[in-house]
């Protein structure tokens, strides 16, 4: 441990779960063959607690309404009207998500099988 004393602030219970400056996308978060509520969990967690989070569907009005009943900050959830299930759909919302976010994403939630459908 050279260089003098160590902080342990990072590792106090707010850091590690600290996702104020965190950008994550869900795919695929309303589509009607999908009853998973873990996706609208996690955005609701994140957002709670001050995550930028982007929500992609089928359907814009689905959408919305989960900004509707989700959004209560301090995070944002941005909808992101786009079928995933054709390659060139998933190449725009990457294009579109790029412009938006230089930084990248820092995490991405879908289930495997929407990523099997265009890959």
């Amino acid at each position: 441990m050279a260089g003098g004393a160590h902080s342990n602030d990072d590792l106090k219970v707010s850091k590690p779960f600290d996702v104020w400056n965190f950008t994550a996308v869900v795919l695929g978060i309303i589509d009607h063959r999908w009853k998973d509520p873990y996706r609208f969990d996690v955005t609701q967690a994140l957002a709670s607690n001050g995550a930028r989070f982007y929500i992609t569907g089928r359907r814009k009005e689905a959408l919305k309404k989960v900004v509707e009943l989700y959004s209560s900050g301090p995070g944002t959830i941005v909808p992101l009207p786009e079928d995933i299930t054709q390659k060139h759909h998933l190449k725009r919302l990457t294009s579109v998500l790029a412009s938006k976010e230089s930084s990248g994403i820092h995490l991405l939630v879908t289930m495997l099988i929407d990523l099997e459908l265009v890959l």
